[in-house]
């Protein structure tokens, strides 16, 4: 019984040290593809959400380096249909701005 507790707990550190390990990985894929969260993006999603004007929306998305201007009008023309719902589309907003970085770097 001892030796089950033993290769339990083994198991147990094991586990731990992989998920570390993985999150390490993480972090320093994040840091090659230089990509790092801006707070402009989220004040575009709010901003679309409030309904503001579309151009105003797309001035706050150029803002951030990452984004072209075509970029930018195919966030919004993904988003746009998305306004009908009860969070005014933010949501959706900031799922087109991962699709278009390609990666999951804004939470919704």
């Amino acid at each position: 019984m001892n030796e089950l507790w033993k290769d339990l707990v083994f198991l147990g550190v094991c586990y731990i040290v992989l998920i570390c390990y993985r999150k390490i990985l993480e972090y320093h894929n994040l840091k090659q593809t230089s990509y790092c969260e801006d707070e402009t993006i989220y004040l575009a999603a709010k901003s679309f959400a409030k309904r503001d004007d579309v151009s105003v929306v797309k001035s706050l998305i150029m803002k951030n380096s990452d984004f072209t201007n075509t970029e930018a009008e195919t966030i919004i023309s993904k988003s746009i249909k998305y306004r009908g719902n009860s969070d005014g589309g933010y949501r959706e907003f900031l799922k087109s701005v991962n699709k278009a970085l390609g990666i999951t770097l804004y939470e919704y």
